[in-house]
């Protein structure tokens, strides 16, 4: 096994607030998109399995891809940052992209 680099007790709770504040926000933007996309649907069972779909595929997939890539990350922390920036624009425009799909279902 790897040497793990030693982490403080104080480093330890910051990140562990930090992801307590991730998970928060994907739990707040799964309530927002499964409205948003019950607009789109017309239902909430598709849309509910739709975001449950797309968050297990985005796990899995970040899960293949992150265990490929760890190992040449200088700095994973910042790596994670990067990535939740990332996502969190993806999530601010993700509703001005959800919102042109009830007019292309009109049409």
């Amino acid at each position: 096994m790897k040497n793990l680099p030693s982490i403080s007790s104080r480093n330890l709770a910051f990140i562990s607030i930090l992801l307590f504040f991730t998970g928060a926000g994907s739990l707040i933007l799964e309530v927002v998109w499964s409205r948003l996309l019950r607009l789109v649907f017309g239902s909430t069972t598709l849309a509910v399995s739709t975001i449950l779909v797309a968050y297990m595929l985005g796990l899995g997939l970040g899960g293949l891809w992150g265990g490929r890539l760890s190992g040449r990350l200088k700095n994973g922390l910042k790596a994670y940052g990067w990535i939740e920036i990332g996502i969190g624009l993806y999530a601010f425009l993700a509703p001005a992209i959800l919102s042109l799909y009830p007019h292309a279902n009109r049409a």
